[in-house]
């Protein structure tokens, strides 16, 4: 897909640029073909910007790496907490059921 990309956009950069050189030769109208080369010209940018983009996929998966490995570590200290919370919690509905069992056994008596 990038070979073929790239190649596409090669052949459409040596048409744009031998027509951009035909008009300016022949001193053509500006409001008839300048404009569209114009706006051929800005479509031809956003294509190179595009295969840029292609050519940096190496950097963006390390980027992606790095990403998964530190949303990995960071699951692992959410369940490191997790698992203390829950044995907070259940030390203390331990201790509530003692201290209510505490207190029918003094109202009892």
């Amino acid at each position: 897909m990038k070979f073929l990309f790239q190649l596409a956009l090669c052949i459409c950069l040596i048409i744009l640029t031998a027509g951009t050189i035909g008009f300016v030769i022949e001193d053509g109208d500006f409001f008839s073909g300048g404009i569209m080369l114009i706006v051929v010209w800005s479509i031809m940018f956003a294509m190179l910007k595009r295969a840029l983009i292609f050519g940096q996929s190496d950097q963006t998966d390390s980027v992606k790496q790095e990403w998964a490995d530190r949303i990995t570590t960071l699951e692992k200290r959410l369940t490191d907490i997790q698992d203390v919370v829950i044995a907070i919690d259940d030390k203390l509905t331990r201790q509530e059921f003692r201290s209510d069992t505490t207190v029918r056994s003094k109202e009892e008596a």
